[in-house]
């Protein structure tokens, strides 16, 4: 038998240097847009392999939000010129003004654990 437990996420404590580090690595590794997505909610939720499903977004501040879908952009004019910018306006994180810059808020989601 599954056995499941929905928590609150863990905060992430990373430098705006360190983010951007770990962003630009997914981005310049990765070959599909979905690899970018996985990979940045990785940062996010570092036991992702035991999530089963995660409930709401993460917040962050209005320049990381801008600077992922800058990436996305990017990505997307070099390997996949036909596709649009869709995979992170549709399943990225909300933005919010009330934050700092680079601040990431998890207090608006909740996941579902593999126990």
């Amino acid at each position: 038998m599954v056995t499941k437990s929905v928590l609150k996420p863990a905060s992430i404590k990373l430098s705006r240097a360190e983010l951007q580090a770990k962003i630009d690595k997914i981005f310049e590794e990765a070959t599909y847009q979905n690899e970018c997505l996985v990979n940045i909610y990785k940062i996010i939720f570092p036991n992702w392999s035991r999530i089963d499903k995660i409930h709401g977004y993460p917040v962050v501040g209005c320049k990381l939000w801008l600077y992922i879908c800058k990436k996305f952009i990017e990505f997307n004019a070099k390997h996949h010129p036909e596709c649009t910018n869709g995979i992170w306006l549709n399943n990225g994180f909300s933005s919010s003004r009330t934050l700092k810059n680079w601040e990431i808020d998890m207090s608006q989601c909740s996941v579902t654990y593999y126990n």
